[in-house]
């Protein structure tokens, strides 16, 4: 007996679970803070609620940034009234879709909006008991595109040489040296420091100590140049010797 009566209060618990589930007061997933955040839609499906089996559109928009980066948050837009549809075109054109002639047609925009990864600037905004999702912008950019654009930043790894000098943390102390040996096989680094010991480390344990660039300082004070004239040495004139008029030249006879 007591089973029976166990199961029906289940049973009847069950029926309303869900849509408590759904208010931002539950512990639920849905339970984000009011803001304005970036966000994408993961998914947008026509179908029937649970709870009042209305016609309405249920979207998962997923977050881009802040703490909820990676989590989803569910949205639902009803198809049931003229308000409803009035509202719901309007979701379709901000997000750049003509509102179709036939609300069979809908699902097929869907899908499309899916694909399509649009990244959004989103609004949540609590009244009463529900959470609303309310679109503020519509980038032309997809979250793929912005992953190919913006990759994240990766600190060049520089590659470590003999004669480098490197710092690394020895006993909560920064220590300085130079690498003297780089070993391959073991994936190590043996590092000398200005102290004289040796330590053999792994390279992911240093920092490269960046070389201090010879600072030259200008002046502007304009520089003279001075040419020196370096003095010709004088030629001395060459001194003919003339021979008396009545005089004739000598020839050497050689001596036999």
């Amino acid at each position: 007996m007591a089973d029976m009566v166990f199961k029906k209060a289940l049973e009847m618990a069950g029926k309303t679970w869900k849509s408590a589930m759904n208010t931002p007061s539950s512990i639920g997933k849905d339970a984000y803070e009011d803001g304005r955040y970036q966000a994408t839609i993961k998914g947008a499906t026509l179908g029937l609620s649970q709870s009042s089996s209305r016609l309405q559109v249920a979207w998962t928009y997923e977050f881009l940034d802040g703490q909820y980066v990676g989590k989803t948050k569910m949205d639902w837009d009803g198809c049931d009234s003229l308000e409803n549809q009035i509202w719901l075109g309007r979701k379709l054109a901000k997000l750049g879709y003509e509102v179709p002639e036939d609300i069979s047609d809908l699902e097929p925009i869907l899908a499309e909006i899916v694909k399509s990864r649009r990244v959004l600037t989103i609004t949540l905004k609590t009244k009463g008991e529900f959470q609303k999702v309310y679109i503020d912008r519509v980038s032309e950019e997809s979250t793929e595109e912005v992953s190919e654009s913006e990759p994240e930043a990766e600190a060049e790894e520089a590659s470590l040489e003999v004669g480098m000098k490197v710092s690394f943390d020895f006993k909560e102390e920064k220590v300085e040296g130079e690498v003297i040996e780089i070993l391959e096989q073991e994936e190590k680094v043996k590092v000398k420091t200005f102290q004289g010991k040796i330590f053999k480390l792994s390279p992911d344990a240093l920092e490269l100590i960046p070389e201090e660039e010879e600072i030259v300082e200008e002046t502007d004070a304009p520089v003279e140049e001075i040419e020196e004239e370096i003095p010709e040495e004088p030629v001395k004139p060459k001194v003919i010797k003339k021979l008396p008029s009545n005089s004739k030249p000598v020839v050497k006879k050689k001596k036999r």
